[in-house]
């Protein structure tokens, strides 16, 4: 596992020669974060963004099928978790999973 910590890579080229990297190196998949990358934003305040669409898209397109791509951080509810798969993502890392099995229950009838 290669955890790219997106919230500190900030342009896509970068994140692209990273999955080209992880392919060479022969990872099983790759990460977008640990949650744990905070950010000063512009008002001072300190921010972690984590797992976004635009990320998850991108390294799946860059790593196809051959990388198992895991999203990780800012992953709080079964939508942001359905987002997540349908961008690609093949595993999710995330500390919400109660308030995911919840939404997943209301989605199915309570299953």
């Amino acid at each position: 596992k290669v955890i790219f910590e997106t919230d500190f890579v900030s342009r896509d080229e970068h994140k692209i020669k990273l999955c080209e990297i992880c392919l060479r190196a022969g990872a099983e998949f790759v990460k977008t974060s640990t949650g744990f990358g905070f950010v000063k934003q512009p008002d001072g305040a300190m921010k972690t963004v984590g797992a976004t669409e635009h990320d998850i898209r991108l390294m799946k397109a860059h790593c196809g099928d051959h990388l198992q791509v895991k999203a990780s951080g800012g992953i709080r509810s079964y939508e942001d978790a359905r987002r997540m798969v349908e961008c690609g993502a093949t595993r999710l890392g995330t500390s919400a999973s109660e308030a995911i099995a919840k939404g997943v229950a209301a989605e199915s009838g309570g299953y």
